[in-house]
């Protein structure tokens, strides 16, 4: 009965945030660009309580009330706006963010959308939260059919998973290169309830990204419509079924690379012998092993396995990779090192696209932009994809797909950072202290909040 009145209470606060923003007139832009806090503060407060139509009215409204020739009023409009969507360069976007989610599941069931969550190292309104997080806002948030499609499709929220860890080289003469290390994130889509239904894992090229939301959006209004007896079935087997698509794709995309040298079958590898290591983006130029697997035994539904079976009467020169396919369903998983997935993204490193707003943006951050930078971004963003696509995300299917689903968003996160990240909640340096390690620092130079 609770549940029920505060879902009531937050609808009826959708509802009026809708028709506040319906209502609204240049003037409270207007003062929301003011340089008096007086007037600037309530009226930023008023337009991000009215959500979406707060941050279209508002870019709408500035179109009249700054002059884009003039640097300073350019950057009062990006500011205002960045707070009022809570996103870091939002005007590349426009796209409003929650940051509770339970106001996002009241808007989500005003609307009839599902809800699109975003867990990050740091926070999205941030210049230095988490590499991936910073690639979601060029690559992604930035890419005009993709800001379209989280603006009309999806209910949007952040939040954070704990601080980013920051790293500053001082060369002591006073240059520095300050960022971040290590991190990873996560889309989350979740029903108008918070009920998880399935998640994105780390950077995806913008196509690709674009396809998944599709994928998403279509699923989560089939799910909303379905009889509630009904869902926990459903979610199993839409995951089976994708396991089974995402496996089989994987496995020709295995083909595809071997075909660039002598084949050389994939080892399957005991679940337990391969040691962990941090979890980074490919992005972020980092080379840490990603080959371990947290999983002892996966068992299927029994539709799946036969369709499994099914792999091994195609032709025998794949023979080979559809082996490790079936593995993936039973003890161990075929390990793929890092020049299996460097060939498989070459195969495909020209399709990955960032249109003009995209392009734009980048070349605001870095004004030295260059074709060799795009060339590198291209490479290891499809790289990425590949990673997220055929290894975290596969896993996740077999996680849904094998049942009962996940108790919550939180314990379901807490296991994507647990298992597939391996930066758990309990391990408060993400992998970066070593206890083994002698760096003949005092105190191995680490340095704790004091008491």
């Amino acid at each position: 009965m609770k549940r029920w009145i505060v879902g009531l209470t937050l609808l009826t606060l959708t509802i009026g945030a809708v028709e506040l923003a319906a209502h609204m007139d240049s003037s409270v832009s207007e003062r929301a660009l003011s340089a008096l806090r007086r007037q600037s503060e309530p009226a930023i407060a008023e337009l991000r309580a009215a959500g979406q139509p707060g941050v279209d009215a508002f870019v709408a409204a500035s179109e009249n009330l700054i002059d884009r020739s003039k640097p300073e009023d350019v950057a009062r409009f990006r500011a205002v706006l960045d707070r009022i969507c809570r996103q870091r360069d939002c005007y590349a976007s426009h796209l409003y963010w929650y940051t509770d989610l339970a106001q996002a599941e009241g808007a989500a069931r005003a609307q009839g959308k599902p809800i699109l969550s975003l867990r990050l190292l740091g926070n999205l309104d941030d210049e230095l939260s988490c590499a991936n997080s910073r690639f979601f806002r060029t690559t992604l948030y930035a890419n005009a059919k993709v800001a379209h499609t989280l603006h009309d499709q999806f209910v949007l929220h952040w939040s954070s998973e704990r601080p980013v860890p920051k790293v500053t080289v001082d060369f002591g003469d006073g240059r520095k290169i300050c960022s971040t290390v290590t991190g990873n994130s996560a889309h989350y889509l979740l029903d108008a309830d918070g009920n998880p239904l399935d998640v994105l894992p780390g950077l995806y090229s913008p196509d690709a990204f674009l396809a998944q939301l599709t994928r998403l959006h279509n699923f989560a209004q089939q799910y909303a419509r379905i009889n509630p007896d009904a869902r926990d079935r459903m979610l199993r087997e839409y995951h089976s079924n994708q396991f089974q698509q995402v496996a089989r794709l994987r496995d020709r995309e295995l083909t595809l690379a071997s075909a660039l040298r002598p084949a050389t079958p994939p080892v399957a590898t005991p679940v337990a012998s391969v040691p962990p290591a941090p979890m980074a983006s490919s992005a972020q130029a980092t080379t840490l092993s990603t080959a371990r697997d947290p999983w002892t035994v996966l068992q299927q539904a029994p539709a799946v396995r036969v369709d499994a079976i099914n792999i091994g009467s195609l032709s025998t020169s794949k023979g080979v990779y559809e082996v490790a396919i079936l593995r993936d369903l039973g003890q161990t998983l075929a390990a793929v090192d890092d020049s299996q997935w460097k060939r498989m993204a070459a195969n495909h490193v020209n399709e990955v696209h960032f249109d003009a707003a995209s392009i734009a943006l980048m070349q605001e951050k870095a004004p030295s932009f260059q074709t060799r930078m795009l060339a590198n971004l291209q490479r290891t963003v499809e790289e990425d994809t590949l990673r997220n696509e055929y290894d975290f995300h596969l896993r996740i299917h077999q996680w849904f797909g094998n049942g009962p689903r996940p108790a919550s968003f939180q314990a379901l996160n807490r296991r994507v950072y647990a298992e597939l990240f391996l930066t758990p909640a309990s391990d408060p340096w993400l992998g970066l202290l070593q206890d083994d390690a002698f760096s003949a620092v005092a105190g191995g130079g680490v340095v704790t909040r004091s008491r």
